[in-house]
């Protein structure tokens, strides 16, 4: 394990930033979780790199299964950059995987939102099928159908603990809940 990961000079590029950003994610993919939790907090520290630190820090709790810091970690960036579908769907991820169910469909309801208003498509079908998944189980068919309405037919996603959900078996199950 590393001794001392925190450079002695803050990064003034984005290159410099990526760079640390690569080395905190190494230090979590090898287990030295100490290491990689060390380097973003001081990247935290510093304002112009305290959303890079907390969306990594985020990323580094989530892959030794601390859901709930990783949860806190985007609740911060979420507060300080409200405007990132990338944020969004990440977030809404993690609230489904720990049931937060209203959470998930408020935060992937604003990435969606996000996405439409700035033309965006990437995160856009991505948010619209896990709001659905959130939606379905909390009963809401109806409104999981105006999203699953919105995708693109055989489109799918894998969701924890519930495996690869295909559009068309969302919407069977939306559609066998209405009265």
């Amino acid at each position: 394990m590393n001794s001392n990961p925190i450079p002695s000079t803050r990064p003034t590029t984005e290159s410099e930033l990526e760079s640390l950003l690569r080395q905190a994610y190494s230090f979590a993919k090898r287990g030295d979780y100490t290491s990689a939790i060390a380097l973003c907090d001081w990247l935290i520290e510093e304002p112009s790199t305290r959303v890079a630190g907390l969306r990594k820090r985020a990323a580094v709790h989530e892959h030794r299964d601390d859901v709930h810091h990783a949860i806190e970690d985007l609740e911060a960036v979420i507060s300080t950059v409200a405007d990132e579908a990338a944020d969004m769907y990440s977030l809404g991820l993690l609230y489904l995987q720990v049931n937060r169910l209203d959470d998930a469909a408020v935060i992937l309801g604003k990435g969606v939102q996000i996405c439409v208003n700035e033309q965006f498509e990437y995160y856009l079908n991505p948010c619209r099928i896990l709001r659905a998944e959130a939606l379905l189980r909390l009963r809401r068919a109806d409104a999981a159908l105006v999203e699953l309405r919105q995708l693109p037919p055989g489109y799918s996603t894998h969701i924890h603990d519930r495996g690869n959900r295909t559009n068309e078996v969302m919407t069977a199950e939306a559609q066998a809940m209405l009265p």
